[in-house]
C-alpha cells in the first residue's frame, strides 16, 4: 500500500494579511505615542511659561515696593520737592479728575521719577526698573460734637503738607507686564508713617 502524505493547505495570502495588520497595530501604537510625547511637551513649555511669569510677577511686586520706599524717604527729608506737576510731584488733583496713575505716562521721565535703585543689582534684577509719582492729598475729616447740647463744627482740613499719595510701578525688564501700588503716606514733625496700602494692578 502506498501512504499518501497530506500537506496543510494554507488559505492564500495568509501571511501577507497577517503582516498588514501587524503594520496597522504598529502605526496605531506609534500614533499614540507621538500624540502623548506631543501632549507631554506641550505641558512642559507650559509650566515653564507659568514658572516664568510668576517669577516676573514676584520681581515687579519686589521691586514696586522697593520705588514706594524710595519715594517715601523723599517725603521724610526736611525740604519737599515743589509739586508743580513735574518729575513725578503733582499737586492735589481736580474733584472728579481720573485716577492719576491711569493717565500718566510712565516711561516719560518728565512725568513720573524713575528710580534707579536696580542698575548695580545682581542678575536679572539689573534688568528691574521702578518709577513713582507723588500726589498731594487733602484730607477732610468731620469734627462730631462731644455732647450733645454742642453745636456740630463742620468739617475741617488738615494741612495739605500731611499727607501724600504714591504710586509705584516695578517691572522685572522693560519688555515685561508692571505691578502697580499705591499707598497713602502721613508726614509729620516727629514721626512720618504709611498709613494705607493696596495694590492697583
Amino acid at each position: 500500500m502506498r501512504s499518501h502524505s497530506r500537506q496543510l493547505s494554507r488559505p492564500p495570502g495568509g501571511s501577507h494579511a497577517q503582516r498588514g495588520v501587524a503594520l496597522i497595530v504598529s502605526l496605531v501604537l506609534l500614533t499614540i505615542m507621538s500624540l502623548i510625547a506631543v501632549n507631554a511637551m506641550r505641558s512642559a513649555l507650559l509650566e515653564e511659561r507659568m514658572a516664568a511669569n510668576f517669577q516676573q510677577i514676584v520681581i515687579a511686586e519686589e521691586v514696586a515696593e522697593e520705588t514706594l520706599r524710595a519715594a517715601e524717604e523723599i517725603l521724610q527729608q526736611p525740604t519737599l520737592p515743589v509739586f508743580d506737576g513735574t518729575a513725578g510731584n503733582y499737586p492735589i488733583a481736580a474733584l472728579g479728575a481720573p485716577a492719576l496713575w491711569t493717565t500718566v505716562s510712565w516711561d516719560d521721565a518728565a512725568a513720573v521719577y524713575q528710580y534707579g535703585g536696580f542698575a548695580s543689582a545682581p542678575g536679572i534684577l539689573a534688568l528691574a526698573d521702578g518709577a513713582f509719582i507723588i500726589e498731594q492729598v487733602a484730607i477732610s475729616v468731620s469734627f462730631e460734637p462731644k455732647n450733645k447740647g454742642q453745636e456740630k463744627k463742620g468739617v475741617g482740613a488738615l494741612e495739605l503738607n500731611d499727607f501724600f499719595r504714591i504710586t509705584a510701578r516695578g517691572r522685572a525688564n522693560p519688555n515685561s507686564a508692571g505691578v502697580i501700588i499705591e499707598a497713602t503716606f502721613r508726614r509729620g514733625e516727629t514721626s512720618s508713617e504709611r498709613i494705607s496700602w493696596r495694590r492697583l494692578r
